[in-house]
């Protein structure tokens, strides 16, 4: 079976790989010895082309299929200390056994690769970038809805500098939070959202004290109502795009600009 692009695509250089932990992080246990060498009740086995192929490391052979090594075998051992390990790039054997064969790889061990980590870490900072220069381009209704949907109800009393200040700093310290605020900016409803939004702090309209019904302020009049596991906002939206809703968008849109 052809492994001639892994093989002629070889890089030679020094190696690190390291521990991956029960929680999915590194891990940096003093000593881990990691199996090697495949038996017929333990086997371990690299899936090729639909055929399984039994390893073993071996410190005097070229290669680290069983079917394919000659002669006498000095079996060897693979030894992390405090979590990792490195491997000269003269020990390509047991390298292309750590990086390419081993079914471990990535489930308890990954190799660290510099560049490809530098590579991401440029592209999340390029994003991040990115994300703040839309938060800082926002308008200032589109700041305080983006602000109310993710700092809360606060965010309506905060000026839109600190809105959009606080909205930086938490897409930076939480990706899930970034992917909020992106969705959000992105989101064609943005400003049917801002209406609603803006539409509460003006006193127009108002969410119940149980939270089961959107009301107006002036006359206590029911707009709709909220089921339990429903998004009393994200219904609000949807209620002004609707065809029922209409009316009410369109006096909101007259009285708030």
């Amino acid at each position: 079976m052809p492994r001639a692009t892994k093989k002629d695509d070889w890089v030679k250089k020094d190696r690190v790989y390291q521990i991956i932990g029960n929680d999915g992080r590194d891990a940096f246990p003093v000593s881990y010895d990691l199996r090697v060498t495949s038996t017929p009740k333990n086997p371990l086995i690299y899936r090729e082309g639909g055929e399984n192929k039994p390893i073993r490391y071996c410190e005097n052979q070229t290669t680290v299929f069983e079917d394919e090594q000659k002669g006498r075998s000095l079996l060897g051992r693979v030894v992390f200390y405090n979590g990792r390990i490195t491997v000269p790039k003269d020990n390509v054997v047991l390298q292309k056994l750590l990086s390419i064969y081993h079914p471990y790889k990535d489930k308890k061990y990954y190799e660290i690769d510099p560049e490809a980590k530098a590579e991401q870490e440029l592209e999340q900072e390029k994003n991040y970038i990115l994300l703040g220069s839309s938060i800082i381009e926002l308008k200032d209704f589109e700041a305080k809805a983006i602000g109310r949907s993710v700092l809360g109800n606060k965010a309506s009393s905060m000026p839109v500098s600190t809105i959009k200040h606080n909205l930086i700093s938490k897409s930076k310290a939480d990706a899930e939070t970034a992917n909020l605020i992106s969705d959000l900016i992105s989101d064609e409803d943005l400003s049917v959202i801002a209406l609603g939004y803006n539409a509460i702090d003006a006193g127009i309209i108002k969410l119940s004290d149980k939270k089961d019904k959107f009301l107006t302020v002036k006359d206590k009049r029911e707009l709709f109502t909220i089921g339990f596991d429903e998004d009393p906002y994200e219904k609000l939206k949807n209620y002004l795009k609707s065809k029922e809703g209409e009316p009410l968008r369109k006096s909101l849109e007259k009285l708030i600009k």
